[in-house]
């Protein structure tokens, strides 16, 4: 039997009752002694022997077993024996050593099933929450999760991150949760979009717009040499593109003609021009609404589920809900509110800024058109030979290139003043930013779930949002139980990490010791004496010495084969 659970012999003590059975001086007892001496079968922790109760002294009480038990000892081969290795009195303080030494090897594992099974406890007593069976207990837990959901909302929105709720930044779930580093990202996203695509039609200059054009003058230079028609005509071809750039610009020109004299334009249109313009801005604009209001449901719900009970997670949200809607509404009125002066309104700024934009730009085209007139000259003068210049054909094309339609010279002020009004991006991106996103929105969330409410609502609401089921409190009350009794196993057991020794009473060990040779009188008063492993793990009950030993054929007589394997009981006379 102790081959099975322990092959090698390293966890078992062995042990000997009812020596007294044995004949003095027989083959027998010479053999138990060598037994006992762990000389025949080997084991690490060795053997010890026990003289139990006979039938003549069955009621005799403890201290008379002793001392009976430490006069047999004290004679015959008997005591030629190791004390430490006789009787009940040394077998208590080895049977200690022996369980100790076995649970410190352990230790450590053990040490984490319990720290382990702690955790598990904590944590479904932090989800069931405290006890909510009455109004007053449902209220305190509200009141509860009001103040940490208006305290982690400010910390989301404020940057404060230290919190155990926001988790670690790299990992998509504590980035998420991170309410103002999504909104600055999602704001300044929109920033460069409106940037990029915020305009309804790209307006370039038409060098910019034609590269070809450089080339045709090149053309027309040198043709021009030989046929001056044709330097007119290739400066007829360049005005043409030119016009057709501004083909749609003028066409808006002309239809919004008022009193105005020729080359001045009829200040609505820019009102108009910076409406079509300004088209995108809106889907943009939607587009950038969604994803922060996406951001907002998304912390708001992760806020609820992390500080409230999983049974009481949805009603609170719904509540919630109510407040974020209004909220919502607010944000979607205050950016109707802030795209409809740049839509259907004319145009009102008194920022310098614009003034000085026109003035710039005008002054940037008259520099390209000077820079133009002196690469023509240049190319004149570097084309013609020696005395072949043309005077005449040089004037002409200079005049081509000063000449400005009247027109165009309209188009291209009412575009300058259109663009240079563009500025109001700018402003645009910051008002959606400060007087919608945070003034409407962001800055009210921590708002959302005031304490004060909680004193306006009825029983039966709290009960509604708060209330907890009879299974849920008698799952706590069981938890709450477990958790008392590991705590208690990992103090004892970290005592035991730091002294070496077990904490319990002397008294107590005397009784389960004692039990070793009462338990074996109760068999019938002609069995012999017999050997009885006892794994170390366990002392526990003692197994049945000689019927269990003959049985699982573990031992055998010590003249005989040594081998675990083959050996059996020794058979008493």
């Amino acid at each position: 039997m102790a081959r099975e659970v322990d092959p090698e012999g390293d966890r078992t003590l062995g042990l000997i009752t009812k020596p007294d059975a044995l004949d003095v001086g027989s083959d027998s007892e010479a053999s138990y002694v060598k037994l006992a001496q762990n000389n025949d079968v080997v084991f690490r922790l060795g053997w010890h022997v026990l003289k139990n109760r006979d039938f003549k002294m069955r009621d005799a009480s403890s201290a008379e077993r002793d001392e009976a038990e430490s006069r047999f000892f004290s004679s015959g081969i008997w005591a030629t024996l190791d004390p430490s290795n006789l009787g009940v009195g040394p077998l208590k303080p080895r049977l200690s050593d022996v369980l100790k030494n076995q649970i410190l090897q352990q230790l450590p594992d053990l040490l984490h099933d319990v720290e382990t099974a702690i955790r598990d406890c904590t944590s479904v007593l932090s989800r069931l929450g405290t006890p909510r069976g009455s109004a007053n207990e449902q209220r305190k837990y509200l009141l509860k999760v009001s103040r940490e959901f208006t305290n982690l909302m400010k910390a989301a929105i404020n940057g404060e991150y230290n919190h155990p709720f926001f988790g670690s930044a790299k990992t998509d779930e504590g980035y998420e949760r991170r309410l103002r580093a999504r909104v600055q990202n999602t704001l300044a996203d929109f920033r460069d979009i409106m940037r990029e695509r915020g305009q309804q039609r790209k307006i370039v200059d038409d060098d910019d717009y034609d590269d070809g054009d450089g080339d045709g003058d090149d053309d027309g230079d040198d043709d021009g040499d030989d046929d001056g028609d044709d330097d007119g005509d290739d400066d007829g071809d360049d005005d043409g593109d030119d016009d057709g750039d501004d083909d749609d610009d003028d066409d808006d020109d002309d239809y919004h003609r008022g009193c105005e004299l020729s080359g001045t334009f009829n200040p609505l249109i820019v009102g108009e021009l910076f409406a079509e313009q300004c088209q995108p801005w809106k889907s943009l604009t939607s587009e950038a609404e969604k994803k922060v209001l996406q951001a907002v449901d998304e912390v708001e719900h992760a806020i609820v589920d992390y500080i409230t009970v999983k049974e009481t997670a949805p009603a609170i949200l719904q509540m919630l809900r109510g407040g974020t809607d209004k909220l919502k509404n607010a944000l979607g009125q205050k950016l109707q509110e802030l795209l409809q002066p740049h839509s259907d309104r004319h145009p009102i700024t008194y920022n310098s800024y614009l003034t000085d934009t026109v003035k710039k730009a005008q002054d940037e085209r008259r520099k390209r058109r000077l820079t133009e007139v002196t690469h023509l000259i240049q190319r004149e003068f570097d084309t013609a030979g020696p005395g072949s210049k043309n005077v005449a054909s040089l004037v002409e094309k200079l005049n081509a290139q000063m000449d400005t339609d009247m027109n165009t010279f309209a188009s291209e002020m009412a575009i300058d003043y259109m663009e240079a009004y563009y500025v109001a991006m700018n402003k645009f991106i910051d008002d959606v930013s400060v007087l919608a996103v945070e003034q409407c929105l962001v800055s009210k969330l921590p708002d959302l779930f005031p304490d004060e409410i909680l004193f306006d609502f009825k029983d039966e609401e709290i009960a509604r949002l708060a209330g907890e089921t009879e299974a849920a409190s008698k799952q706590r009350v069981l938890f709450n139980q477990k958790l008392a009794v590991l705590e208690d196993g990992r103090r004892d057991l970290m005592n035991l990490a730091t002294t070496g020794s077990f904490d319990t009473k002397e008294d107590e060990d005397d009784d389960v010791i004692s039990k070793v040779p009462d338990a074996n009188e109760r068999r019938d008063e002609d069995s012999g004496s017999d050997a009885t492993p006892l794994s170390s793990p366990s002392v526990g009950p003692i197994v049945k010495t000689e019927d269990d030993c003959s049985e699982s054929s573990v031992f055998s007589e010590p003249q005989r084969n040594r081998s675990m394997n083959k050996k059996k009981c020794p058979k008493l006379p």
